[in-house]
């Protein structure tokens, strides 16, 4: 082999380590980055395309995305005359949520919490269920505190032994869903 050959060889071994330590530098840096995405980034992403959730205990929901706060996400369906929120928290497996994501926008307001969408719910007045892992209530949101809720029953023809108007507290840990027609 004469040298020149030996000088071009071993230059195509340069370019060829350069290239493969660029794509495995490459590769950690997307790995680094897909790390750091949440569960909100991809549903924000998903803004109008509709999703099946499985939630804990067995309950599921489906609707179109509407809007997607810091710990929970609204899905609308039929027509959006159904509106539901979950806790990003009960969520256990989705659906049709495609690879893309995209970060909550910066502002130096927080996102709406669920305790501010329920207050908004409590004001209008909107009739809710409510399901937890155990039991599902309807009724009217009586007020929002930072950890549970009261919500005042309204009969439902059911044999559930609360009697209408019975005020019953609830754990904003323990929901799994809200659901409630659009408009209250």
């Amino acid at each position: 082999m004469d040298i020149e050959g030996m000088f071009e060889d071993l230059e195509g071994r340069m370019r060829h380590a350069e290239d493969e330590e660029r794509r495995a530098v490459t590769e950690e840096l997307t790995r680094a980055e897909r790390a750091q995405i949440t569960i909100a980034d991809r549903l924000r992403a998903s803004a109008g395309a509709p999703l099946a959730l499985r939630l804990r205990a067995g309950h599921r929901a489906a609707g179109t995305v509407e809007e997607v706060g810091g710990q929970w996400v609204r899905l609308a369906r039929g027509r959006g005359s159904l509106r539901i929120w979950v806790p990003l928290a009960g969520i256990e497996m989705i659906e049709g949520l495609p690879q893309r994501a995209r970060p909550a926008p910066a502002s130096r307001l927080s996102p709406a919490s669920l305790q501010h969408e329920l207050r908004a719910l409590s004001r209008d007045r909107a009739l809710v269920r409510i399901e937890t892992a155990s039991a599902q209530a309807i009724g009217t949101i009586a007020g929002v505190g930072e950890d549970m809720l009261d919500l005042r029953s309204v009969p439902t023809g059911e044999a559930s032994g609360a009697r209408e108007g019975a005020v019953m507290a609830i754990a904003l840990e323990a929901i799994v869903m809200v659901a409630a027609e659009a408009g209250g």
